[in-house]
């Protein structure tokens, strides 16, 4: 009954566009002991569908850029083959901590960004 609850809050972060899959892995990793390395894997599977019905949804709707996807996308492939390749290799010791701080650094961007529009509206 918890995939099913995961899977579901999951789906509804990928389709607001803010990335369900880290809820995934946090899931997997903490609360199934999942590796790392099967935990990402596992997410990429998990963004492939999840994506898949979302991008439809948000074309529909005309709410995707494609000169800034297209921008975007080209590096992105090509650097993922590499990460992809890297990750692989890497202890899941490593790769733990590599999203550990990840998550800490978008959480205190997000904070920071918060408390100065906070103040900004203040004045």
């Amino acid at each position: 009954m918890a995939e099913v609850l995961i899977g579901a809050a999951a789906g509804c972060l990928s389709g607001l566009g803010v990335g369900g899959g880290t809820l995934v892995v946090i899931y997997l990793t903490l609360f199934l002991s999942v590796s790392q390395k099967q935990a990402q894997g596992t997410n990429l599977l998990f963004y492939l569908a999840s994506t898949a019905v979302c991008l439809a949804v948000w074309i529909l709707k005309k709410q995707i850029s494609f000169k800034e996807w297209l921008t975007l996308a080209v590096p992105a492939v090509a650097t993922s083959a590499l990460a992809g390749t890297l990750a692989r290799g890497l202890p899941n010791g490593g790769l733990q901590k590599g999203f550990a701080c990840l998550l800490l650094f978008l959480g205190g961007k997000e904070f920071f960004s918060m408390w100065k529009e906070r103040k900004k509206q203040e004045k």
